[in-house]
Formats: structure tokens, sequence, C-alpha cells
């Protein structure tokens, strides 16, 4: 019974370390391209598990700053809407069914294995929370780790 309990944290400790891609996308409300990308990202968001942030631009002073910033970020000489930015590291500016495909093909590089395991690296990107949320699962991870070793080895009487 124990034993099953303990494989019952493992797994509930995996489930909840699920890798989710962040997807930022700067539109404007009365742009056709936008409306078709913004559908296009919610349509595949739960497969694809992204977290798509929006900011609309013609109305938001500060979302038009922060779009300003982005594009000065990547040094970008493209300027419109949609301007979508995949992970912290890509910016696909328009859509069109061809570059759907491009952000589908972002995505799956950034879900790679290798992106996972980046995701828990400290960085000076991370900010407190994300910090504390890593430090919370490494010390839990420990914790089930120990419980399972206890399970495990802790029966067996010394001679």
């Amino acid at each position: 019974m124990k034993k099953l309990f303990i494989l019952f944290l493992i797994v509930l400790f995996f489930v909840n370390t699920v890798y989710s891609l962040d997807v930022t996308i700067y539109h404007d409300e009365k742009c056709g391209a936008c409306k078709s990308a913004l559908n296009f990202l919610h349509n595949i968001s739960e497969d694809y598990n992204l977290t798509v942030n929006e900011y609309e631009i013609s109305s938001s002073s500060s979302n038009r700053i922060a779009f300003e910033e982005t594009l000065q970020k990547f040094n970008s000489q493209k300027y419109g809407v949609p301007t979508i930015v995949i992970g912290n590291d890509e910016l696909i500016v328009g859509f069109s069914d061809r570059i759907s495909q491009d952000i589908i093909e972002s995505i799956n590089r950034h879900s790679s294995k290798q992106e996972i395991k980046n995701q828990y690296i400290i960085t000076e990107d991370k900010t407190e929370t994300e910090i504390f949320v890593f430090v919370f699962e490494l010390l839990f991870a420990v914790i089930i780790l120990l419980l399972l070793l206890k399970v495990i080895f802790g029966n067996k009487k010394r001679k």
C-alpha cells in the first residue's frame, strides 16, 4: 500500500511539471490576419500546451510600447501585426498558411526534450516566482526519493 502511495506521489509530481510554451501575439483588433492568427493559436494551444499571451496594440499605449520593445529586442526590420513571439527567442511577423506551418515547426523545436530541461535552469531571466516553484519542485522530488528509499530499504533489518 505504501508503495502505491509513493508511486501516486511521483506520478502527481511529474504531471504537475508539464512543459508549457509561452507564445505572445501583438495584434490590432481591426486586422484580419491578426484574427486568423489568434484563432489559429487558440485552436492549437491545447494540443501543443501553449500559453497564449495577447497584446492588442491599437488601443493600449503600454501594449504598443511592449510591442516596440520586442521589435527592438529582436532587431527586427519588419514592423507589422500580427507579430508572434515563440518562447523567448523567435519572432514571426505576419500570418498566412505558410507562416502557420513555420509556427508549428518553431513550436516543435521549442517543445523538444532539451527545451524542457532548460526551463529548470535558473538564469537571470527567471522571476522570483519561477525560482520558488523550481526550488519547491526540487525539494518535493528529494522528499519523494527519500520516502521511496525508506519504503524499499527501510523494512530490512540489520544484522
